[in-house]
């Protein structure tokens, strides 16, 4: 069985990644309902640091249409990541640099857990993209003449 929930799969063609590390996050019930349905969007969001805490800014979480009456739904797209203390204090270190960011690639299940998977990246230039379609192109001209 796939545990996997979403993929950000422009994450490998805008970003340089040099390293991933697994959090869990602070959801509420008609969260975990509409992500189970795969209601979510990750792919414009990113990690930042506020007061110590790690959060995860721009992930759209949308609402089952049956669920939570009683409750307002804001759509405030800030998630906290729950995160320890060493690892919060090795990566505002390496983020006080400015040239790393954070990104989440990867939203999944893990013993009925929900987990998302952040890399620690740095941004592609234009050239770098050409190259890696030029590249990606290459290979596959080069596939297509072995069979002929």
């Amino acid at each position: 069985m796939d545990s996997t929930i979403i993929l950000n799969n422009s994450l490998f063609y805008n970003f340089f990644v040099k390293k991933k590390y697994e959090f869990g996050l602070v959801l509420k019930g008609w969260e975990v309902k509409s992500i189970r349905k795969k209601r979510i969007q990750i792919d414009n969001s990113f990690a930042v640091f506020r007061k110590k805490e790690l959060w995860l800014i721009g992930c759209i979480i949308n609402p089952l249409i049956s669920t939570c009456n009683h409750e307002t739904i804001s759509n405030d797209s800030s998630k906290k990541l729950l995160i320890n203390k060493n690892e919060i204090i090795s990566l505002s270190s390496i983020m006080k640099g400015g040239s790393f960011v954070l990104i989440p690639y990867k939203l999944y299940w893990k013993n009925n857990i929900i987990k998302i998977e952040v890399c620690l990246c740095v941004g592609k230039k234009k050239h770098d993209k050409r190259n890696l379609l030029k590249e990606k192109d290459w290979k596959l001209k080069n596939k297509t003449k072995d069979y002929f």
